[in-house]
């Protein structure tokens, strides 16, 4: 019976994107605009598990992203790293009378 009320999943994501930047520098000789068009990667992991039964539910998930570019015209790379947890808790009632009617048609 155990086996029927944990579940485990694991999922991956892998993203593209565009990033334009434009940047005005402010001197006092005047301004300087520069524009960047960079192509932006991102990959997602997610692992949870939990439990699930008749009257309540819980779990945990957690979520690992990382995002990376590289600066156009540079040598410079920027990238990003999230750790994120998500723990949940619930509890399953009866359905009102008036959605039990509805469902049934």
């Amino acid at each position: 019976m155990l086996k029927e009320t944990i579940y485990a999943s694991i999922g991956m994501l892998a993203s593209i994107g565009y990033l334009n930047t434009k940047l005005t520098t402010r001197t006092a000789g005047g301004n300087s605009v520069t524009n960047q068009n960079n192509l932006l990667l991102r990959g997602d992991c997610k692992v949870g598990m939990g439990y699930n039964s008749s009257k309540f539910y819980t779990g945990l998930f957690a979520t690992f992203s990382d995002t990376w570019f590289k600066q156009e015209n540079t040598t410079a790379r920027n990238t990003e790293t999230n750790v994120f947890y998500h723990i949940f808790f619930g509890m399953r009632f009866n359905a009102p009378h008036l959605f039990k009617k509805k469902a049934k048609g």
